[in-house]
């Protein structure tokens, strides 16, 4: 039987390829990354492409991709015209689709969530006009999140001029407002936090496919984190640990998880294995600053910590000013405190929490509520929550502080953190 011809699009493909100058090293490299299994060390999960625009950066990415499914993998390719999370699920789910690989479950929540994106989008619009809506402020903060104005110049006096009290009422009236709207839970959480609702979908689909999986079991166990299904998150990362899936990190994730759940022995038998397994310090030592901590154990919590500022100036310093806050007071900490502050004006993530933190141990109560507002006006993972309490549960204790103006701010925190859990309960 006569071979059929190449079609003209695919002689012009080969050709491109067949063509393609440069690059030689990069793309040898990445053939030799597919020939290591995920578990060896020396697999790379991340590739970086950089250069000035026009040197080929998307030819090589296009050519890698035509790489790895030549050796039989499932590839997709997102670029930045792809505007947030679930778009990009949508995308990937295409081209998986159109390699023979169907996810059609994220397909039906994907749908679901274009659906009631648009009902959400209406009932945040009715709470805007009302008679007694908010302020135009406020709902504008509210609904681009208040995370990021902090870090825009000239939005000093747009933040000041927002009531924490306010946006958390709005935020709640909106919620509400949700709920009545949809019949389901399960949908509010689905338009308020897309990402959160849907990960968990996509690597189901990846373990079902290859249930000893560790990359996948790992991130579903943070993705349950996230939410605050610890007992889930828990047996993800006893998995890793059990087939030995980026083992050291999933102990040090599984000591966190036990902290933050307050289950200290727990954490200390475990933070005691991961010692004895050579888990390395840079995953271990802000574990150990904060077991330290709890145990009043002063000077070992500050070794630990200088030794971090070398590496991580920032951690180091916030877990130092945190250990001599609680060993010496609030007041022999404010130098440290002041340097966290300069640090966190370079730092890209946790601006809030950061800023709500130094409104407390500073007693700077305006700038605390406004970074708080920032923080109850989204929806926050649990652990970044669970986290930012106990913070505030340390500043509480230590000699010097308000307790009575901390209180109630950890109060909000608290019941925001607890509020997740309740949210997506099994």
């Amino acid at each position: 039987m006569a071979q059929a011809r190449p079609s003209m699009q695919e002689l012009i493909g080969r050709r491109r390829r067949a063509g393609f100058i440069g690059r030689g090293d990069e793309r040898a490299a990445f053939r030799a990354n597919l020939d290591l299994p995920p578990e060896d060390e020396r697999h790379r999960f991340l590739f970086h492409i950089h250069g000035h625009a026009g040197v080929g950066k998307t030819f090589l990415a296009r050519e890698l991709e035509q790489i790895a499914r030549e050796r039989g993998a499932l590839t997709a390719y997102v670029d930045e015209s792809t505007g947030s999370v679930p778009e990009a699920m949508a995308a990937i789910c295409r081209e998986f689709t159109g390699q023979g690989r169907e996810f059609r479950k994220l397909e039906r929540a994907l749908a679901s969530y274009r659906e009631r994106r648009h009902e959400a989008e209406a009932v945040a619009a009715g709470l805007a006009s009302a008679q007694d809506g908010p302020s135009p402020v406020t709902a504008t903060a509210v609904r681009a999140g208040l995370a990021g104005l902090g870090l825009i110049p000239g939005a000093g006096p747009f933040v000041g001029a927002v009531d924490p009290a306010q946006v958390a009422q709005y935020a709640d009236r909106l919620r509400r407002g949700l709920s009545a709207r949809f019949s389901s839970q399960d949908d509010v959480q689905l338009v308020l936090s897309p990402e959160r609702a849907l990960t968990p979908r996509y690597l189901d689909r990846a373990l079902s496919r290859e249930p000893d999986y560790g990359w996948a079991l790992g991130r579903r166990g943070l993705a349950a984190l996230d939410v605050g299904r610890t007992e889930r998150a828990l047996a993800d990362l006893d998995r890793c640990i059990a087939l030995d899936a980026d083992a050291p990190w999933a102990r040090a994730q599984a000591v966190r998880l036990l902290i933050r759940c307050g289950r200290w022995p727990e954490a200390l038998e475990r933070l005691a294995e991961a010692d004895l397994s050579g888990a390395p310090d840079t995953l271990l030592d802000e574990l150990r600053a904060e077991v330290y901590r709890h145990d009043r154990q002063w000077a070992a919590a500050e070794r630990v910590a200088e030794r971090m500022r070398s590496e991580d100036p920032f951690t180091g310093t916030f877990d130092l000013a945190l250990a001599v806050s609680g060993s010496r007071g609030l007041r022999p900490a404010v130098p440290l405190w002041q340097e966290v502050g300069r640090l966190a004006d370079t730092a890209d993530d946790g601006y809030p929490f950061v800023r709500c933190v130094l409104g407390c141990a500073l007693g700077e109560w305006g700038g605390a509520d406004v970074a708080l507002a920032g923080v109850l006006a989204e929806e926050q993972a649990w652990d970044d929550l669970a986290l930012l309490a106990a913070v505030l549960i340390e500043l509480l204790s230590a000699p010097g502080a308000d307790r009575a103006r901390v209180a109630p701010r950890l109060s909000a925190v608290v019941t925001a953190r607890d509020a997740v859990q309740a949210r997506y309960a099994e």
